[in-house]
């Protein structure tokens, strides 16, 4: 995946447990233990620097997107790291920005405005 990623030109992030579950599959046996895997992955990402989080699992991008509001209050930082899938990047990168920034209005959580001006597209 990571290839594919730089393919897009966007710089790869490298953190501890880069490639670790999500914690989502664990959630209605053990939601607290699902959301302590979520928010120590999302405190690492953002540790990373890292500007957006890539995922191609539709569970992964439903967990770490929704689990950031809880984690601020876990980690006392302010957590907005969007969440895009892969094909929403790959669109960006050619040059489909209008398409993911209407999809993203009405789906995403956290805002991606801010990584596309990023970016140079205009939210």
């Amino acid at each position: 995946m990571d290839d594919l990623i730089e393919v897009t030109g966007a710089e790869v992030a490298d953190f501890e447990d880069k490639m670790s579950c999500c914690g989502a599959p664990i959630m209605p046996s053990d939601a607290d233990k699902a959301f302590t895997l979520t928010a120590d992955r999302i405190e690492k990402i953002r540790v990373s620097g890292a500007d957006a989080i890539i995922v191609v699992c539709p569970t992964c991008y439903t967990q770490l997107e929704t689990q950031q509001k809880k984690a601020t209050a876990k980690f006392d930082s302010e957590y907005s790291i969007p969440v895009l899938y892969l094909g929403e990047l790959l669109a960006i990168s050619m040059g489909m920005k209008d398409m993911v920034i209407s999809n993203a209005r009405r789906y995403h959580r956290v805002k991606v405005g801010p990584l596309l001006e990023k970016i140079g597209g205009a939210a």
